[in-house]
C-alpha cells in the first residue's frame, strides 16, 4: 500500500504599500505582514530595481531610488519587481 499527501501553499491576495521621498528611499525599510488570519507566513523572496524582498517580508533598498512607483508582484512561479516610469 503507497499512501500520498500532496500539501500545497496557500497564497494571500494583500495589497500594501507605504511612501517615502527620493532622499530617504537610500535606507528605507519596512516589513510586510499577513492581514489575515493565516498564522506565520513565509514570503517570497525577490530582487530588482534595487527594491528587495526576504522569506520574512522585510522590504529594503539598495541605495537611493528614482521617483516612481515600484510594484512587487507573486504571480504564478515567478514574482517580480516593476517600476512604473
Amino acid at each position: 500500500m503507497t499512501y500520498t499527501l500532496t500539501v500545497t501553499g496557500v497564497a494571500t491576495d494583500s495589497t500594501q504599500g507605504t511612501t517615502t521621498t527620493t532622499t530617504a528611499s537610500a535606507t528605507y525599510g519596512t516589513t510586510l505582514s499577513s492581514p489575515d488570519s493565516l498564522g506565520t507566513v513565509t514570503f517570497t523572496p525577490i530582487t530588482g530595481d534595487d527594491l528587495s524582498v526576504d522569506a520574512g517580508g522585510n522590504v529594503t533598498t539598495s541605495g537611493t531610488l528614482n521617483a516612481g512607483t515600484y510594484t512587487v508582484a507573486v504571480a504564478g512561479p515567478t514574482p517580480t519587481v516593476t517600476r512604473a516610469r
